[in-house]
């Protein structure tokens, strides 16, 4: 069937309106769906559809005659609008109640558990959507017919229902096979499409149309699947399409993609070449045992069992739960048709005597309307916060580790206490609706699960000595002693022999150097010598007393590498941890986790040098007595290396890479800059900024049909602006229609300074007052009537500032913009979490999007200021002023500091669209894992439970956990493989069948009860005999059939999602070229990622399947990796889904093969899909504790330069400061380098140093964490609360109060600790602001070391034999007094403080700092020229640093040169180096002084300087 009209769904809501012509219905209101975006027309339409109504299921177990059926129907619909009235406190006497639509009788199979029947249910229509959770709390209360319904498909919101009967998505097209347009009572002049409808126009839309259910043709496209209401093995075939429209659409658009491109319409999918080489699952520890209770459950069974029964006869005349979409339509309408009639005759004798009573109201008066009201309050906040976190409760396991992506850890918000159940104790008689079981199946099928041979386990030998401990190579019988010799110390500190062959042609010629040794000599050289002269000499030719000549060859290098395999003898021998300085070395031993670390000094010192241990030569060595005879009266020749010849030597330097020449100026102008910096990284992309597609014919994009208006307005305010109090005198737009095409705006109230004012990118358009700019706002967003909404601050800076002016001039802004007319159906301020997230602006018929909290999620950055999220989306820098600058520029009569307002204002709107755009915000957007599981669940016509809250709080305990062992904590020097299992959780629900829909119930029986979830199975005796060789046990002792008999539904999700993601990334593997296809096809791709990502956490967290299995794949892998000798490897780490394998001995090549070995090996063990992935080689790394470690990788032989890779530690957390950061990071790349913990020492003197001196930038050392007022206990309860609110809350509730600057809920506020008097930290927070401009203000340098930057670092290098705590307390330190240095004439004209510390005073020379009691003492006084020379040049080295800072600034501010500087943006560097070298300003004033008087004194000056009027100065700046 053709369709008339086709409209993509970018908004939907509902209402409740009068019911019409094809609502089919006589009640007062009745609910439409309304839907929005552009049609096939070319106009923007609203599409009502009518005779859609909420629902939900409930059981059903009375009698299946029509006349019982239907009085039980009418029974409960009476008595349920009853209960409603009673809770909603209406007159029942008087109020005509309502609220229930209609309820029928249909047929499903129950989701949860194996089932292979039908079950009766009630589909129960609800009229008014505002009450259904009102209805759903009485149902469950037991209040009517004295039952406790469970209910079923409650937790889907209407829109959803909707859309998953219709098979409808978010930016689909719906379409329509009729349509009737609504005229309009204001307009005799408009185009008419269609049929003209009997409402008038509701939107503002150029086109509204109304349309029944029944006219919607996407419903056509869902076909019923009647797969599980009988027991069939095999199963039918599955069709090969995708099950999901909207995933369905992608494969097409691909299709059509490659068709275009004249390709094959097929996608190429990679084949797994390890999949045709699986064999049969193995066996897990506890199967076994699971089998024999299965067997003894067959036996227990076998006298209960019950047969098969045949198909019912009144599941030939209902409907099933996908057919019942059809069930208020008319007949005509409906494709459903019953397969038999009713019989009229087929009535109960007692049916027909009460036929024709009347019925009766079955309520519980008991209740009361408050506590009717009282539950259904708070079951609709539970269920709230069910809908609003529930794909924050999922796992976070990545779902492919192709792409590494860094994602803000998603947070879960802690539920509510469990209400009690109060109804069931005030209604003792109400029973609990059991769960229905379904018909027995009727096959027998044959063979029992046969076991796994087993593998005997080798002995596993441990290689080499424990990290950070010395290593000793012992000497094989088979290796000569010439050749140990050979394997010196190379550059990099490591002892080893190298794999490659030896070229004789090619090594420098050797030296001989002779050696005597005394015929009874017992000196260790001479034993040495003697036996190694005995290697293999049994037969000896004398030519001379000095010569020998060895009869047998020297073994090859390839001989040589397996004689060292086969005794033990590592490959490579790696350097431990050690002091280069021998001072450094500690006197003790360290003892750190129980362990006692022994780091040494210098190895090239012989006094670290080890004891040669006789048994460890040559143990192997024939010493017979005609080798002895010939040896023992002879000295022997030791050969030594010869130096490289000067052609080697210009040979080498003309293959080493020449270092990059950089100009004076540019280092000078680096060592300025980093002089007060942290040494840290300095990676040539230090902010990891990416390359965006620049337009034009590469980057052209699909098109983009969702319209995007951004606003920004400005109050001058001398704090920040308050909506009762601050007028808005300048609104800011920019929007972008459908061609991505941006136009942008300004709304000026009119004022003296601004006259005739031009912007190159931007109108201008003057209104007299506030209220012409509120009206002209509201007429530009009808006119461009944009999809979307956004501002960076929704509430405080944009539409919610907005609204708030103008309900001060009684004008409702949301009414005036929105799509539709409903004043009624806005939220009343009950929304608790819009009022504490700020998100309570809602505008009918358009998006708003806060853009600021979407960054939070979006982003992993320190701070979410806007300037800072710029820079790391758009990688630019945009300056950042203070209200109170921006409004002291506006009402300056200098018309240039108006215009940089209006400038920057102008400017952050379009960088919003800019942002909204790079980040793919609209395009990635994905759904909820419900709506996916419900769109391949309904044509299935299974029926999905909704529990309560009470019924999720008595859910059963996970019995199975994650395997994640403790990490064998050290610092290995050897290679550590790390594997991972691609996509584990997924990976084996898929493999197994795990799914609710295979559950066949517990092996053996909880407590007497079947309990699966929030469900109690009662499976038909018998049942598992029937399946017995179609059944796979989990290592819990869970029961689930094999996909032979059901495929799970939760594996066909699954697999679909997955091999969808797998297409889209193959297909981004063809257009390299178009970064803009790549970035939409990347956007799916990572949806798609999302909802496989919370699948397994769904089922654990919300519904609670409690299917853990990651025993099938981690243990057996650890098991196989622990006993197989021949990689000789140990597992010292497992993280979920993952393995650390240490190597020890081993060299990087050799671990790649291994890696590469294991892997296959394991995954060849698994079924499909379970693979096990080698990731990469860490060497070396720390090992620290769960989700904590760090290492130098490796992801491929080839590489040569290792990536610093690290998780969980100070490096990439966000709590810490960015000195902490870059010291982690730099001690740990040290001592990875090169193990010498001297240098690492040195490192933190010099840092520690320049903080204690005060010279360290305050940018190093601002803390920034989330502060969420209004969550934080008052000050009067600190002593009984254990102490105040973090730093952050204190310090924005000092804000809120002195600035009116309340920080958003969850922003991240910067802060400083100060040194002060008071011990307190709370009371030293301050804003670091007020540190760069207070001088009396300094960092607390003995907080900042002692609590902030040396517990990171005391717990890696501790692994190390490091104590860097002593490190401190044996620095040598300055007591510093805070003294300020002053010159003799300023100390007498000063007035003295208050503060101690300035009663301190220092007399120094300006110019060599010698002790003197003038400004410049004699020595330099009497040398002028070079004094004057020195000062001259400070004072010309300060004023450049002012002026190079400042040029920056002004370039980025675009502000005039000379002008001050007011951007006080935290996140940019220049900011602290200019605010230094502003601090020097007083020094360079000081020194002129001097200057000016020695330039007299030569001669060069004739104004004289007195000595009383020189300024005093500060030395330590």
């Amino acid at each position: 069937m053709a369709s008339v009209l086709q409209v993509q769904i970018n908004q939907i809501d509902h209402y409740m309106a009068q019911p019409g012509q094809l609502d089919n219905s006589d009640l007062p209101k009745v609910p439409v769906i309304r839907i929005y975006g552009p049609s096939s027309t070319g106009k923007k339409c609203c599409v009502h559809v009518h005779q859609v109504y909420p629902y939900f299921f409930v059981e059903y177990d009375g009698k299946l005659r029509l006349h019982s059926v239907n009085r039980y129907i009418s029974k409960l619909t009476h008595s349920l609008n009853h209960a409603i009235a009673l809770s909603l406190k209406k007159d029942i006497t008087t109020f005509k109640h309502q609220f229930i639509r209609a309820i029928t009788l249909v047929k499903g199979i129950h989701f949860y558990g194996f089932h292979s029947s039908y079950s009766p249910f009630l589909k129960v229509y609800i009229v008014d959507p505002t009450v259904y959770n009102r209805v759903v709390t009485i149902m469950r209360s037991g209040t009517v017919m004295k039952t406790h319904y469970r209910v079923f498909e409650s937790h889907l919101s209407f829109t959803l229902q909707f859309a998953a009967d219709f098979g409808l998505y978010g930016c689909g097209w719906l379409n329509l096979s009729e349509a009737f347009q609504r005229g309009r009572d204001w307009e005799d002049d408009y185009d008419i499409h269609f049929q003209m409808s009997s409402h008038f126009c509701q939107t503002r839309m150029p086109l509204e149309v109304d349309v029944a259910a029944f006219h919607i043709l996407n419903r056509l496209q869902v076909t019923a699947r009647n797969l599980h209401h009988q027991l069939v093995i095999p199963v039918p075939p599955q069709p090969p399409e995708p099950l999901v429209l909207s995933v369905r659409e992608l494969w097409e658009d691909e299709r059509a993609r490659r068709r275009a491109r004249g390709l094959n319409p097929t996608p190429d999918m990679p084949v797994d070449p390890s999949e045709s080489s699986r064999s049969a699952r193995t066996e897990w520890v506890a199967e076994a045992r699971w089998w024999d209770d299965i067997r003894k459950r067959i036996e227990r069974e076998k006298e209960l069992a019950v047969p098969l029964q045949a198909q019912k006869d009144w599941e030939k005349w209902v409907m099933t739960a996908f057919e019942s979409v059809e069930a208020l339509w008319e007949d005509s309408r409906r494709t459903w048709r019953p397969a038999m009639s009713v019989d009229p005759a087929a009535v109960d004798v007692d049916e027909q005597e009460h036929q024709n009573d009347e019925l009766d109201i079955e309520v519980d008066d008991s209740f009361s309307a408050d506590h009717l009201s009282q539950l259904v309050e708070n079951e609709a906040n539970w269920e709230m916060a069910v809908e609003r976190d529930i794909l924050l409760e999922g796992d976070a396991e990545d779902v492919d580790n192709v792409l590494q992506e860094e994602h803000e850890q998603p947070f879960q918000i802690d539920p509510e206490d469990t209400l009690e159940d109060k109804s069931r104790l005030a209604n003792p008689s109400a029973r609990v609706m059991p769960m229905r079981t379904s018909s027995a199946p009727e096959l027998v099928l044959s063979s029992l699960l046969k076991e796994c041979s087993s593998r005997e386990p080798g002995k596993m030998q441990l290689i080499g000595s424990p990290p950070c401990s010395p290593r000793r190579l012992p000497l094989d019988s088979h290796i000569s002693f010439a050749s140990q010799l050979s394997n010196l110390p190379a550059s990099n500190g490591e002892v080893g022999v190298d794999d490659r062959s030896v070229d004789s042609n090619t090594s420098p010629p050797l030296k001989k150097r002779r050696i005597d040794f005394a015929k009874d000599s017992t000196h260790s050289a001479y034993e040495i010598s003697r036996r190694a002269m005995a290697l293999n000499t049994l037969r000896l030719k004398i030519i001379n007393p000095n010569r020998y000549i060895y009869a047998p060859e020297p073994p090859s290098i390839t001989k040589l590498l397996e004689t060292m395999d086969s005794h033990g003898i590592p490959r490579k021998i790696y350097r431990a941890p050690f002091y280069s300085n021998d001072n450094d070395v500690p006197e003790r031993p360290r003892e750190y986790g129980g362990l006692l670390f022994f780091p040494k000094g210098n190895n090239e010192s012989l006094e670290y040098l080890d004891n040669w241990k006789e048994k460890d030569i040559c143990p192997l060595l024939p010493c017979d007595a005609f080798a002895a005879r010939y040896l023992q009266y002879s000295g022997g020749w030791e050969f030594s290396g010869h130096p490289p010849s000067v052609r080697q030597v210009k040979n080498w330097l003309a293959s080493e890479p020449a270092p990059c020449k950089r100009s004076r100026r540019q280092l000078r102008s680096q060592v300025r800059l980093l002089i007060w910096a942290i040494e840290g990284p300095t990676q040539a992309n230090i902010y990891g900024l990416k390359t965006m597609p620049a337009g034009g014919a590469v980057a052209v994009r699909e098109t983009q049909r969702m319209t995007v208006m951004s606003l920004e307005v400005f109050a001058p305010s001398a704090k920040n602006p308050v909506p009762e109090r601050d007028e808005i005198v300048a609104a800011f737009y920019s929007f972008r229609d459908v061609d991505s095409a941006v136009s942008s705006k300004m709304v000026i109230v009119n004022v003296p300074s601004i006259c005739n004012p031009s912007f190159r990118k931007s109108e201008v358009e003057l209104v007299p007052n506030e209220l012409a700019l509120l009206n002209h706002i509201v007429d530009a967003v009808l006119e461009l009537d944009p999809d979307i909404i956004i501002g960076w601050e929704i509430q405080t800076a944009s539409w919610g500032y907005l609204n708030e002016r103008g309900q001060r001039t009684e004008m409702d802004i949301i009414e005036l913009i929105s799509r539709a007319h409903e004043p009624n159906n806005r939220p009343k301020g009950d929304d608790q979490w819009g009022m504490r997230h700020t998100s309570t602006f809602k505008v009918p018929g358009r998006h708003v999007l806060n853009l600021w909290r979407i960054m939070r999620v979006e982003l992993t950055l320190n701070i979410y200021t806007f300037a800072n999220v710029v820079f790391d989306v758009l990688g630019r820098r945009t300056p950042h002023y203070s209200h109170a600058t921006l409004s002291e520029w506006y009402q300056d009569s200098v018309p240039g500091h108006t215009t940089t307002v209006l400038r920057y204002y102008a400017n952050r709107c379009t960088m919003n669209l800019e942002i909204l755009e790079d980040t793919e915000i609209v395009s990635k957007t994905a759904s909820a894992l419900s709506a996916f599981m419900f769109r391949i669940a309904k044509p299935e016509s299974f029926v999905l439970l909704s529990p309560s809250r009470h019924d999720v709080g008595r859910q059963n305990a996970a019995e199975a956990m994650p395997l994640i062992l403790e990490p064998q904590s050290a610092f290995y020097t050897s290679p550590v493989l790390v594997l991972d299992f691609q996509s584990l959780y997924p990976s084996i629900m898929i493999a197994n069948n795990f799914c609710y829909s295979t559950f066949l119930g517990r092996v053996n029986e909880f407590q007497g009860r079947q309990k699966f979830g929030v469900t109690d199975l009662d499976l038909r005796p018998g049942l598992v005999e029937n399946l017995r060789d179609h059944i796979t046990v989990s290592p819990n002792g869970m029961m689930f059939v094999k996909p032979e008999v059901r495929a799970g539904l939760l594996g066909r999700m699954l697999a679909e999602l997955l091999d969808t993601r797998v297409m889209i990334k193959q297909a981004m593997k063809g257009v390299k070229d178009d970064k803009a296809l790549r970035k939409v096809l990347d956007a799916r791709q990572l949806g798609l990622k999302y909802i496989a990502n919370v699948t397994y956490g769904y089922t654990s967290a919300t519904l609670s399947g409690r299917m853990p299995a990651v025993e099938i794949a981690d243990r057996q892998a650890i098991m196989l990796i622990n006993t197989t000798e021949k990689w000789g490897a140990e597992v010292v780490y497992g993280d979920t889904d993952s393995v650390f394998v240490h190597l020890p001995g081993k060299t990087k090549d050799q671990a790649f093969r291994i890696g590469y070995d294991i892997s296959e090996t394991i995954t060849s063990r698994n079924p499909y899909p379970i693979k096990l992935k080698f990731e990469k080689v860490y060497l070396p790394c720390v090992l620290l504790a769960k989700k904590r470690y760090v290492g130098f990788k490796y992801e491929s032989p080839d590489e040569t330069e290792p990536g610093f890779d690290a998780k969980g530690i100070e490096t990439v957390r966000r709590d810490g400061v960015l000195a902490q950061k870059k010291m982690t990071e730099t001690c740990l790349k040290i001592l990875f380098r090169t193990q010498n913990l001297t240098e690492i020492k040195d490192y933190c003197y010099r840092s520690w140093q320049k903080l204690l001196e005060g010279k360290a930038s305050v940018q190093d050392f601002i803390f920034a964490k989330e502060v969420r007022m209004g969550t934080y206990r008052q000050a009067d309860e600190f002593p009984f609360t254990g102490g105040p609110p973090p730093p952050g809350a204190v310090l924005a509730a000092r804000q809120a109060i002195t600035e009116n600057a309340e920080p958003q809920y969850g922003e991240r506020v910067p802060y400083v600790i100060c040194r002060g008097p008071n011990a307190r930290l709370v009371d030293r927070v301050f804003d670091p602001l007020e540190l760069l401009n207070d001088c009396h203000l300094h960092l607390d340098a003995d907080y900042y070391i002692s609590r902030v930057l040396i517990p990171p670092l005391d717990r890696i290098l501790s692994l190390a034999g490091a104590d860097v705590r002593k490190w401190y307390i044996d620095m040598p330190k300055a007591k510093s007094l805070d003294i300020e240095v002053a010159s003799p004439s300023k100390l007498r004209q000063k007035e003295m403080d208050d503060n101690i510390h300035e009663h301190f005073f220092n007399y120094q020379c300006l110019a060599c700092a010698a002790p003197s009691d003038e400004n410049i003492c004699d020595k330099c006084y009497s040398n002028t020229e070079s004094t004057m020379s020195g000062l001259l040049s400070k004072i010309q080295l300060g004023e450049k640093r002012l002026l190079d800072t400042s040029r920056i600034c002004w370039s980025c501010t675009q502000t005039p040169l000379g002008e001050p500087i007011e951007c006080v943006s935290l996140d940019c560097l220049w900011l602290y180096a200019r605010k230094r070298a502003e601090e020097r300003l007083d020094i360079l004033a000081v020194l002129k002084k001097p200057a000016e008087r020695l330039a007299w004194s030569a001669g060069q000056k004739r104004e004289y300087i007195p000595h009383e009027s020189q300024e005093g100065w500060n030395l330590e700046s």
